[in-house]
């Protein structure tokens, strides 16, 4: 597993308005549009620190489910498309990245307490070398593109199988409204 959970020492999380995250380990993430900037609520952060909108003793605050310190949201309450992008840093033989699969929960929030459901579907594309200069390769995710009967905790694995990952590109919408958001994205390696 890549741990892109901790923040670097300066503290930046990409919470508030910022759209973009720096984990320790140099890996970079950027969404589009910017996180929706609510005092410590929906940070970037949340999207990789392990937390699970289901179980609310691993979100940093928060009592009740779902706390808004568990998941990551897009700014913009009918945004029908938007964008995770995932750069790993480029170290000598840290960089490519070899990539077994991608795990992700898309639930963050059910309705169940009413309003919206909160959720993104996906489709993913790796950011990887095709010959002498890096090019995007789609992966097939048919599941993917449909997660609005999950339940909030539950996820998808998604194979990448390569070993020259410079990134991972995830497209994401929403067919009605209500906010993009997203409960947790891991990503392993072999």
């Amino acid at each position: 597993k890549i741990d892109i959970g901790r923040p670097p020492p300066d503290g930046f999380e990409g919470h508030s308005e910022y759209s973009e995250y720096k984990a320790c380990d140099g890996t970079k993430s950027i969404t589009m549009p910017p996180v929706y900037g609510v005092n410590e609520h929906y940070r970037l952060t949340y999207l990789f620190d392990g937390s699970d909108v289901s179980d609310v003793s691993t979100c940093r605050g928060g009592t009740t489910t779902p706390s808004a310190t568990c998941y990551w949201m897009a700014a913009g309450e009918n945004t029908a498309k938007g964008k995770v992008t995932v750069t790993f840093p480029n170290k000598g033989a840290v960089m490519p990245h070899k990539v077994a699969f991608v795990r992700v929960r898309p639930m963050a929030y059910d309705g169940s307490r009413g309003g919206r459901k909160r959720y993104a579907n996906f489709k993913v594309d790796v950011f990887a070398w095709g010959g002498s200069f890096p090019m995007l390769f789609p992966v097939p995710c048919p599941a993917c593109e449909d997660v609005g009967d999950m339940s909030m905790g539950e996820h998808l694995d998604v194979p990448i199988n390569r070993d020259d990952v410079q990134g991972l590109q995830f497209y994401l919408s929403k067919p009605s409204g209500g906010f993009l958001a997203w409960d947790e994205l891991t990503v392993f390696t072999w």
